[in-house]
């Protein structure tokens, strides 16, 4: 898959960014652009809580079924958990990376990436390829999820933390913060309490998020549940023991990658299986 590029003259450039001060003369982007029309971006701490990874999964999927585009910078933590929450779901999401877009993720979300490139989702930067990631843009990529995104959600981070920059560029602009709360005393949320107390919305779910943007609710798409357990059932059972791989799998199962992804997806977010080195899968 090559890199595309795509022009701020584009008509598919995101038209929010456009408004920011410093926005691109260009993206670089893997899988094709998505619609900007329903955009939220859920971000927060690498070193989350299994709570806020288990809020932002859920949000992140509830959100997708409603038709909304789920933003965010394939970090570990709350990003991850993001992304994955959307794939399962069979959803929309896409990445804003610090580095190019064939390098500018950590090494242990490769799984991760590829599935959303697997499953004809975006993956883009400011950077071309080549580019490695430098600590110095990451607030600058934040400044570009912010600007695209109609709200920004800060799941869970502490007094220093990478969202809380995301959640001051979204200020800035005429992007909401809307914000997660958690337990009072949890150090890892006392930047989420202080952007509570300086004026952010709450949220709980993802009816909360629509209801502030004036979004209407959709009907999702999602397979029952009964068929759904059952789906998963089987593709749990063809893990071998040793691991297998999702090609492996879908070739086993005569089932498309793309559906493998998803399934593995939910898989793992459940804490049943585990990926592996090499694209491999294991029962947990």
């Amino acid at each position: 898959m090559d890199v595309q590029t795509v022009s701020r003259h584009d008509a598919n450039f995101p038209p929010r960014l456009r408004e920011i001060p410093g926005c691109p003369v260009a993206l670089y982007h893997l899988g094709p652009l998505p619609r900007w029309d329903r955009v939220v971006a859920i971000v927060g701490t690498r070193r989350c809580t299994a709570y806020g990874r288990r809020i932002a999964a859920q949000l992140a999927a509830d959100l997708a079924t409603q038709g909304v585009l789920v933003l965010s910078g394939l970090a570990w933590g709350i990003d991850a958990a993001a992304h994955a929450g959307a794939l399962a779901a069979d959803g929309r999401t896409a990445a804003i990376l610090a580095g190019s877009p064939v390098t500018g993720f950590p090494s242990s979300n490769r799984p991760l990436y590829e599935r959303m490139l697997t499953g004809g989702m975006a993956v883009i930067s400011e950077y071309p390829p080549g580019n490695e990631a430098l600590r110095w843009q990451f607030p600058a990529r934040n400044r570009l999820i912010a600007g695209i995104a109609h709200a920004v959600i800060v799941v869970e981070a502490p007094e220093r933390s990478g969202a809380l920059i995301t959640a001051e560029d979204a200020a800035r602009g005429a992007t909401e913060v809307m914000v997660v709360p958690g337990p009072a005393d949890a150090p890892s949320f006392a930047g989420s309490h202080a952007l509570l107390r300086d004026g952010a919305r709450l949220v709980t779910s993802a009816g909360d998020v629509l209801a502030d943007l004036g979004w209407s609710a959709q009907d999702g798409t999602r397979p029952a549940a009964t068929q759904e357990a059952g789906d998963l059932e089987r593709l749990y059972q063809a893990i071998d023991s040793e691991g297998t791989s999702a090609d492996q799998l879908a070739e086993r199962l005569k089932a498309s990658l793309p559906e493998i992804m998803r399934e593995l997806t939910i898989l793992e977010l459940k804490g049943r299986i585990v990926s592996q080195p090499g694209g491999i899968y294991g029962r947990k």
